[in-house]
């Protein structure tokens, strides 16, 4: 990934830490069955270029970091840095992205939503 200025860093919640209840050794089976609830969750609430970017995120489970930056959606899916921006900003609007305190352009991604959502979109696990 190429570096530019302003990027965000983004800490990706593994989908295994999410179910900390179930065993570790939980295979591949349940980790996709689990990534199909949360993808048809979002694309009922997030806008088509939110949904990409939430996408672009998700893709990263269990692999720690991401830096996001606008230029980077826009060579990777063709979608205008402002559109990125926006699509950012609705995924913290729902809680995918959670800032983390004391840090600047630092964030915490979960493939869940977080914050208030109606109750027919927002994933019941």
């Amino acid at each position: 990934m190429a570096n530019y200025a302003n990027q965000k860093l983004v800490y990706i919640t593994n989908v295994k830490q999410i179910h900390s209840d179930e065993p570790q050794n939980i295979g591949e089976q349940f980790l996709y069955s689990t990534s199909w609830k949360y993808i048809m969750a979002a694309s009922k609430i997030l806008s088509h270029t939110a949904f990409k970017v939430w996408l672009y995120f998700l893709k990263w489970d269990g692999k720690g970091q991401v830096e996001f930056s606008p230029v980077d959606i826009y060579e990777s899916f063709g979608v205008s840095e402002t559109s990125a921006r926006r699509a950012f900003s609705e995924l913290e609007q729902y809680g995918y992205l959670n800032k983390v305190e004391d840090k600047k352009n630092v964030y915490e991604f979960t493939p869940i939503a977080t914050k208030a959502v109606s109750e027919t979109a927002k994933l019941k696990v």
